[in-house]
């Protein structure tokens, strides 16, 4: 039997000398003892983030001496966050990965605490283990168990993080790029310090530069995260991704000192190349208007600084990926593009999209004021 009560009164006591932390305590020994489960519930959240109690092995006496006793009583969630830094206290990770399998079975019940629990141990598989099998299929459990989950809340940034973690680990460019913006998505950003803004911003760019399949950086530009690189020696980034977003060949050239210097992308030139390519051939079809769509080999290579003998090339993989739709005439050496993906825009495409309008609109003023003026002539043929 747990004296919870001797145990809060020798804390009480303990800490006379610092008057904030003991007033905490008081609380936490009032609450327990009118049972006040969700008021103490607050409290021991509060203790649980104490940086005195983040020393030596307190927080695993608070664990022991009273959150074990009433511990199904208390917000499942809440549970979990509590717990969350006693893991810490383990040298051993084993002893860590039971502990957390223990408050897992407790909390089973509730799908986002049970999600918690499951995101420290993939966490703890990854990290400390260096099982990438293991975090990968932990992963996929936790998207499953997610789609239970209405809404949006704190549970998905972490399990967001977690992915992002694995993905870094496996290399995964595309699933890292998609798992970082949706974890960004889930809260503010005034949440993170600015050295993580900037890690993930760096991370982010790359990603989204050599991802697979990744050709729309709209909506990372648009972010504020990127603001972050600004004044530091990796603010090229976000300037080779404009040129990227821009299909300018010349501006990715420009910046090839910098790009160079990085390991990744300097090994990984040829895809790089053949990504701003595709970039290339989007931009210039979605500049054009609907009706002229037609574009010549010549022009393409021009734009992208290809040979003409592989422009078809470069199409046909444009049209396999769903870049772009329409036709090649090899006889006359053309492309008919009558569809581009549709991409998250920046301030210069959103000109282009604002132009067409205009040119839309007048062509539609100038069909109503030949028909009007034309009507009596149009009705009686």
């Amino acid at each position: 039997m747990r004296d919870v009560s001797g145990y809060l009164n020798s804390q009480v006591e303990a800490t006379a000398n610092n008057e904030d932390l003991c007033a905490v305590w008081r609380k936490a020994k009032d609450y327990h003892q009118r049972r006040l489960w969700h008021q103490l519930t607050g409290v021991l959240l509060t203790l649980s983030k104490q940086e005195e109690l983040q020393k030596n092995d307190d927080l695993w006496q608070l664990y022991t001496n009273v959150i074990a006793d009433f511990e199904l009583k208390l917000n499942p969630l809440s549970l979990v966050d509590i717990c969350t830094p006693i893991v810490n206290r383990f040298d051993d990770a084993e002893e860590a990965l039971q502990f957390l399998e223990k408050i897992g079975e407790k909390v089973k019940a509730n799908t986002e605490a049970f999600v918690m629990t499951r995101v420290l141990i993939g966490k703890l598989q990854l990290l400390q283990f260096k099982d990438v099998a293991k975090t990968k299929a932990i992963v996929e459990e936790i998207d499953g168990l997610l789609a239970e989950v209405e809404g949006v809340g704190k549970v998905h940034g972490h399990y967001y993080l977690l992915a992002t973690e694995l993905y870094k680990t496996e290399g995964d460019h595309a699933n890292y790029y998609r798992s970082a913006l949706r974890y960004l998505g889930c809260g503010e950003l005034s949440d993170l310090s600015t050295p993580d803004q900037q890690s993930h911003s760096f991370h982010l760019s790359l990603a989204a530069l050599l991802g697979k399949d990744i050709y729309n950086f709209g909506e990372l530009l648009a972010h504020p995260i990127l603001a972050s690189l600004n004044g530091t020696p990796n603010a090229w980034l976000v300037t080779l991704l404009t040129a990227f977003n821009s299909g300018d060949v010349q501006g990715y050239e420009k910046l090839r000192p910098q790009w160079t210097k990085q390991p990744d992308l300097n090994s990984n030139q040829e895809i790089l190349y053949e990504k701003l390519c595709l970039l290339v051939l989007m931009e210039m079809t979605f500049r054009r208007d609907a009706n002229d769509r037609q574009i010549t080999f010549f022009d393409v290579s021009q734009q992208t600084g290809l040979n003409e003998d592989k422009v078809e090339l470069l199409v046909m993989k444009a049209l396999s990926k769903g870049l772009v739709k329409g036709h090649i005439d090899q006889v006359e050496q053309t492309i008919n593009l009558t569809w581009v993906q549709p991409r998250v825009l920046d301030k210069d495409q959103l000109k282009t999209i604002m132009a067409k309008i205009g040119t839309l609109s007048a062509s539609i003023r100038s069909m109503e004021d030949m028909i009007e003026n034309n009507a009596s002539e149009i009705l009686t043929m």
